[in-house]
């Protein structure tokens, strides 16, 4: 995957409606198939190709975008948006937290 797309998908994920205040997406790979217009296979083998931006927890059906919440805190400085994240975080499972 080159770096265009590489971007491309990235950004995609940041800006998907299914993406939640902590930069989680659940159970939605079928409606990011559908956005991207790619297959599921493709899908996994470019998140796989992302691993250093995105962590993606197969089994679980969930993906989550590094670094995101550090992106989000520095422009709102709500206690909303940080309750909400701590509530969200709390729902992970173990591994999607490192």
């Amino acid at each position: 995957m080159g770096e265009e797309e590489r971007i491309w998908v990235r950004v995609s994920l940041i800006v998907s409606s299914a993406t939640n205040q902590l930069g989680v997406i659940k159970n939605s790979t079928r409606y990011l198939c559908n956005t991207l217009g790619i297959t599921e296979k493709e899908l996994e083998e470019r998140l796989d190709q992302l691993s250093d931006k995105v962590l993606y927890l197969k089994e679980q059906n969930i993906i989550y975008i590094k670094n995101f919440v550090k992106y989000q805190a520095g422009s709102v400085k709500s206690n909303k948006f940080l309750k909400m994240a701590k509530k969200i975080m709390n729902e992970l499972p173990p591994e999607a937290i490192r």
